[in-house]
């Protein structure tokens, strides 16, 4: 079973699951070959509709009806400066042997982070602005070998207000 995507006529997969993506780790946990297999066992096996977050992808395509791929520029997680956009970098090279047209493709921009200033080239605080959405997808898309992002989304949105014991947030 399929739902509508907002007003748009991009379908995606009713059935989620609430586990931490495999996909996640990719890159750091995980090699490329072995995203790859899990990948493609998720594809191709059909049926299954949740799995284990470190054994499995957590979509199924066929029978089970899920097509929707899920990553955000940040990952793998912990994200490290070193391994950042490795997830996107190995399903690019997962989804050069399939089509297209048939995937949900869903990524993430980063909100307001002091910590995470490597995302952004150069380097700087990442935050939820016009400049930075766009530089973000057109690095998502460079690293995912693809012309187009399905749904984008906002990671975590950036916090007008003080956060785990810090000062006054300052919106500069």
């Amino acid at each position: 079973m399929h739902e509508r995507t907002g007003a748009t006529k991009t379908k995606q997969s009713a059935r989620r699951t609430t586990r931490q993506q495999p996909g996640q780790t990719w890159g750091k946990q995980n090699t490329e070959a072995e995203a790859h297999e899990q990948l493609s066992y998720a594809w191709d096996e059909a049926g299954l509709n949740f799995f284990d977050s470190h054994e499995q992808l957590s979509c199924a395509w066929d029978e089970a009806g899920l097509n929707i791929l899920d990553t955000a520029e940040m990952y793998p997680v912990p994200t490290e400066a070193e391994t950042q956009g490795l997830t996107d970098k190995y399903i690019g090279t997962w989804m050069k042997n399939r089509k297209r047209d048939s995937i949900v493709l869903a990524s993430k921009v980063s909100g307001f982070s002091e910590r995470t200033t490597w995302v952004r080239d150069p380097p700087r605080t990442t935050r939820v602005s016009k400049d930075q959405i766009i530089e973000s997808v057109d690095a998502s898309l460079k690293r995912l070998g693809t012309d187009y992002i399905d749904l984008l989304q906002i990671h975590w949105p950036d916090r007008y207000v003080p956060l785990f014991g810090g000062g006054a947030y300052d919106i500069k």
